[in-house]
């Protein structure tokens, strides 16, 4: 197995969804202590998104995704969940949630083996994290998001290797090779 990240995407934006946006979204491209902000609650509020994270290998097959974000709320505890879309916007796969409080750190939003469409998504760089809040109404602060992925390589076999092996079992070769032992066996008489 083999593990890529934690990544930073590489771009961040609200997405649309008739509420309200939020401050500095590119904020979330690093650890830095600088956050994206929003005042609000569930569905009045737009989706902050992360996109381009890298790109995972040709054959990668993802068998773990730990989406991980820093931020804080301004008061209590607040839930923060994310969603998975491709750069479409199209819904891929849905994520899970965390609980977050007025201390900045790091909380875990998604630690799993992710549905099939979403490997797909990954490997062709296109997989977008939306983070969400609950009804509840605070100001949000994200200081940043990442993507830890492990994955395994399957590895093709080549064109010139599958004939190699189509010649060589074929039974004409076998037959080859017995003709050419028993006038082996005949010369060494």
């Amino acid at each position: 197995m083999t593990i890529y990240g934690p990544a930073s995407p590489t771009a961040a934006s609200n997405q649309p969804r008739g509420g309200t946006n939020w401050t500095n979204p590119s904020n979330i491209l690093a650890e830095d202590g600088a956050f994206a902000t929003v005042t609000g609650a569930g569905s009045s509020l737009e989706l902050l998104v992360g996109d381009a994270f890298g790109a995972l290998p040709a054959g990668a097959i993802v068998s773990n995704l730990l989406v991980e974000v820093k931020g804080k709320v301004n008061t209590g505890t607040a839930v923060m969940g994310c969603d998975f879309y491709d750069t479409s916007n199209n819904y891929v796969d849905s994520g899970s949630s965390a609980t977050f409080d007025t201390t900045s750190a790091y909380q875990t939003l998604y630690n799993a083996n992710p549905a099939v469409a979403l490997d797909a998504k990954a490997i062709a760089n296109t997989l977008r994290c939306a983070l969400y809040t609950n009804a509840v109404s605070k100001t949000w602060s994200i200081d940043h998001m990442r993507l830890t992925f492990t994955y395994t390589v399957t590895e093709a076999k080549s064109s010139s290797e599958n004939a190699a092996i189509n010649v060589t079992d074929s039974p004409a070769v076998e037959q080859q090779e017995a003709k050419s032992s028993s006038e082996n066996a005949a010369i060494n008489v």
